[in-house]
C-alpha cells in the first residue's frame, strides 16, 4: 500500500493542530483520497509519506468478524466438498487415503488452534510464522 500511496502523493503539510494532511490521487490521476488526523509523516527514497491512523478496536472486530466469518465459510465448503469423494461408485480410495486427508485436516485445525493460543499467550503479540519449506543447512 505504501508504494501505491508513494507514486501517487500529491502533497503532505502539517496543520496548525500539529496533525499530518497527505492527499494521494489514483495510480490513472483521477479522483484523490484525503488522510486527516495522520499521526507521522516519513522520508522514503526521498517522498514523503505519511501513516493511516491505527484502527480503533470497533473496526479491528468489524474487520476480523468479516474476515473470518468468509474464510470460515469458505473452509466449511471445501471440507463438505470433500465429502463428495467418498463415493466408491465414482472414486478408488483407499484406508491409508482417508486417514491422510483426515490427519492433514486435523494438523491444519490444530495449527489455527496454536496460533490463537500462542497469541493469547503472548499477551496479544503477534508470534513470526513458521516457515513451511526450509532447505537444510
Amino acid at each position: 500500500m505504501a508504494r501505491r500511496q508513494q507514486e501517487g502523493l500529491h502533497e503532505v503539510h502539517e496543520t496548525d493542530e500539529g496533525q499530518v494532511h497527505a492527499e494521494w490521487s489514483e495510480s490513472g490521476g483521477n479522483g484523490g483520497t484525503v488522510f486527516e488526523g495522520v499521526d507521522t509523516a516519513y522520508k522514503t527514497d526521498g517522498d514523503l509519506l505519511a501513516k493511516k491512523p491505527k484502527k480503533t478496536q470497533e473496526e479491528k472486530r468489524a474487520d476480523f468478524a468479516r474476515l473470518a466469518s468468509r474464510r470460515v465459510s469458505t473452509a466449511i465448503d471445501a471440507i463438505d466438498s470433500l465429502i463428495h469423494l467418498c463415493a466408491p461408485q465414482s472414486y478408488a480410495w483407499t484406508a491409508e487415503d482417508r486417514m491422510e486427508i483426515i490427519t492433514t485436516l486435523h494438523d491444519r485445525v490444530s495449527r489455527v488452534h496454536d496460533a490463537f493460543v500462542s497469541v493469547e499467550e503472548s499477551g496479544g503479540k503477534k508470534t513470526a510464522k513458521p516457515l513451511s519449506f526450509r532447505l537444510p543447512v
